[in-house]
This record gives structure tokens, C-alpha cells and sequence, in this order.
């Protein structure tokens, strides 16, 4: 009978009564559904693209339950790159009280103040803490303490057959009262991704990979079969009608470029002596910053970033640059300049942790997180018209390489999960025809 009033409640997609959870930030009705699934089933995946607040849906659900049990904890994994916003963000919409360490030794041996456990709500440990014995024994002991499990990104723990740190998540998760997974995007590369998501999910229903892989390959979406604990929601299905303008930049090749294939392409494409692609990249950013528009720029090596840097220099383009090695305190500096209007486009080679709110994204080079880059400037629930540049230089393999990793992956992330990969999808076939 519950479970009927739940899908019911699902169906609607509105369940007003966790509306103000966070005091004044009102909640979208499929993060109030997501968090009145989770509390019921206590043990639920959360797939929303990127911006559509995961941080904000769960820790809505913290702080309903410690407003249930005062003495309730909650261990949170996330990744180093995150913590700290994520942190301040958990902070912020649940009140609760928040400690961090990362796998760093000085950071561990000096901060096992998280033995008293009295002296904070959510314990925050970076995904490498699980490749640290010390901190395994240490939640071996003390694990009955915490009642939640958090894992955000989740899909960097799935490497289940090579990894130690998706072993140590399987041994230690089966033992909390209530688990959530967080990411945007599951599965990347096979079903058994997935599968063994699930799998970590909830060690009993979920038991048969094969079975979750064979339902998968049969065209079943696992959302609908298992509702209760998978809630899947891109901007498509949620009727926010995101306009994508997929733009095709084509540019002549330099002598040293022309016949370039293979996994390096984007590196010799882009890399030193890159002049004409450089040169056609701050030619598009000037013409989007004469109409007031401002970017992001993705760039995923460092060197050809660091060639590409001395051209800004000489343009009036005021940037900045975020990467893997960014610290936290100049990665808030950027953003905050650029969401107030100080900058004309951001440079980044990081999918993770930043928010911008821009009108084009500018791909010079891509991944298969695409979708992730692309949700950097995809903030927030209202609808947003985009531009999307993607360069390719002509008489090379950087459009087959686009096509291989880029349009094939995203046709089978949609086909198995049901995300929205529109924008891709759509490039892609129009390289494949031309």
C-alpha cells in the first residue's frame, strides 16, 4: 500500500512537504520525491545531470533525518577536488556540522580528531582515504557510530576488478543503516558499470549482475523496473527545455598536422605549434565577447594550455584558469570574477567542483565527460539556450576520434541509463555524414 502511494507520489513528481527542508531554499519537486524515496527505501542512487543539486537533494535528507536523531552521523566520501565546496555546500543547506580530512599522512595522523565523534554530523573523506589501512581500521572499529553513507561521484569507484577502493566501498557499505550514490553519470564504457553500482548499492537486491546486465541488453531501463531506489533525472525528462546550438568549427591543419590519428591527435592538433587553432579559438571568444557573451573554454592537456596561454596574453580577453592543480582558494577566486562579470571566459581542464554560469561552451578539446563539462554551465532548473563550439582540424583523425569516444559512448550511455545526450548525438551524426 506504501509503496503504491510512493510511485504514485513518483508519477507526480511534487511532494510538497519537503519543500523548505533548507530553510528558505525550496526544493524542485523531483529532488522532495528523491529524498521521500530515499528515507523510505534507505538505500537509493542519485543520477541527476550536473546542476540539478545533488548536494542540495541530499543534504535536505540529512538534515530531516538529524532533525529525527540528533546523535545521527553520516561518513561522506568525495573526491579531493570537491571538498572543500562540497563541504561548505553541506554546511550550508543542512546546518549540520562538517569535518574533513583528505589521505594526505599529516592530514590523518594529525586530524583523528574524528575519533570523537561528539564533535561533528558528517565525517568528509576523500575517495583516496580508501586505499589507507589506517583509516579502514579505523572505520572498522567505529563504523556502528555512523548510521549514512554518502558516496558522491560514485563513478569513480566502479573499477570493481582492478580497484582496492571500490573493494574496501563493497566490504564496508553492506554495514550502514542507509547508503546514497551520487553521480551523473553511472556508467561510461559497459552495463557491468552499472550493474556493479547497483551492485554497491545494495548488496541483496541487487545481487545478480548479470541479471541488472541482461536486463540492460534486453533495452529495460532499471529505473523503471526498481523505482524505489533509482532516481534518474536529466533536464529532458524533468521538461526544462534546454536549447543546444552544436557548432562545428573546421580549421586548415599546419604541414606537421595533416594525416594525424590515433589517441595523440588532440595533443598534435592543439599542442605547440598550434598556431592556426589558437588563432581561430580567441578569434570565436572575442566575437561571443562582442555580443556580451561570456564562456568556458575546456583545454584537457596542460601543455597545450600552457602554449595557448602566452596568445591571451596579448588580446584583451581577460581570463582565468582552473585545472587539477588549481588550489581551492584560487579555483573560488575565478569563479567568483567570472560570475560577477570580471572575466570574459574561464579555461579549464576539470569537470568536477566548479559553477559557472556562462552562455557557450567552447570545446577545444573533449573527453568522453563531455556531458560533465557541459553541466559546469548548466546550473540551476531554468531553462537555457547554449552555444557549444567544437573544433576539429580538417585533414586529420580528430573527427573520427570524435565519433569513436565522444558520440559512440554517449549513444550507449543513453540507450542504458536514459540520459540525455542530445548534443553530442546530434554532432556526431552530422560528422558521420559528412
Amino acid at each position: 500500500m506504501i509503496e503504491s502511494e510512493l510511485m504514485q507520489i513518483k508519477e507526480r513528481g511534487t511532494f510538497n512537504v519537503f519543500d523548505k527542508a533548507c530553510g528558505d531554499i525550496v526544493f524542485a519537486g523531483f529532488q522532495s520525491v528523491s529524498i521521500l524515496l530515499w528515507l523510505y527505501a534507505k538505500r537509493g542512487g542519485f543520477i541527476f545531470d550536473p546542476g540539478l543539486g545533488k548536494t542540495l537533494t541530499i543534504s535536505g535528507a540529512l538534515k530531516l533525518l538529524h532533525a529525527n536523531d540528533n546523535s545521527l552521523k553520516c561518513l561522506f566520501f568525495i573526491k579531493k577536488s570537491q571538498i572543500t565546496q562540497t563541504a561548505k555546500d553541506v554546511r550550508l543547506y543542512s546546518g549540520l556540522r562538517v569535518v574533513t580530512t583528505t589521505a594526505e599522512s599529516d592530514q590523518v595522523s594529525t586530524r583523528m580528531l574524528f575519533r570523537n565523534t561528539d564533535n561533528y554530523d558528517v565525517l568528509m573523506l576523500t575517495h583516496e582515504t580508501l586505499d589507507r589501512e589506517d583509516v579502514m581500521y579505523f572505520l572498522y572499529e567505529n563504523i556502528y557510530r555512523f548510521a549514512v553513507c554518502v558516496v558522491d561521484e560514485a563513478h569513480y569507484l566502479l573499477n570493481y576488478k582492478e580497484s582496492d577502493r571500490a573493494m574496501m566501498l563493497e566490504a564496508i557499505l553492506p554495514r550502514f543503516e542507509r547508503v546514497a550514490l551520487l553521480t551523473a553519470t553511472p556508467l561510461l564504457t559497459s552495463y557491468e558499470q552499472f550493474a556493479y553500482f547497483l551492485y554497491l548499492l545494495d548488496h541483496v537486491k541487487f545481487k545478480d549482475v548479470s541479471k541488472m546486465v541482461s536486463y540492460m541488453k534486453d533495452g529495460n531501463r532499471l529505473d523503471t523496473i526498481f523505482p524505489l531506489n533509482i532516481y534518474n533525472y536529466d533536464r529532458a525528462s524533468l521538461g526544462i527545455p534546454n536549447i543546444y546550438n552544436s557548432i562545428p568549427v573546421f580549421v586548415e591543419p599546419h604541414d606537421f598536422q595533416r594525416g594525424a590519428t590515433g589517441e595523440h591527435v588532440l595533443q598534435k592538433t592543439r599542442g605547440e605549434g598550434s598556431v592556426n587553432q589558437v588563432t581561430e579559438l580567441i578569434r570565436g571568444i572575442r566575437v561571443q565577447k562582442s555580443r556580451g557573451k561570456k564562456g568556458i573554454v575546456f583545454c584537457y592537456y596542460h601543455n597545450s594550455r600552457e602554449y595557448m596561454l602566452p596568445f591571451f596574453d596579448k588580446t584583451d580577453i581577460k581570463y582565468g584558469c582552473i585545472h587539477g592543480n588549481t588550489p581551492q582558494n584560487e579555483r573560488d577566486s575565478v569563479q567568483n570574477a567570472f560570475n560577477s562579470g570580471e572575466l570574459d571566459v574561464v579555461i579549464i581542464s576539470v569537470s568536477e567542483a566548479i559553477n559557472l554560469d556562462c552562455d557557450y561552451v567552447y570545446l577545444y578539446q573533449y573527453t568522453v565527460k563531455l556531458k560533465q563539462i557541459i553541466g559546469r554551465a548548466e546550473r540551476g532548473i531554468n531553462p537555457k539556450i547554449m552555444d557549444l563550439f567544437f573544433m576539429f582540424t580538417l585533414d586529420t583523425g580528430d573527427a573520427d576520434y570524435f565519433i569513436e569516444n565522444i558520440y559512440k559512448k554517449a549513444e550507449f550511455v543513453r540507450s542504458a541509463i536514459g540520459k540525455e545526450y542530445t548534443e553530442f548525438l546530434e554532432l556526431g551524426r552530422t560528422l558521420k555524414e559528412m
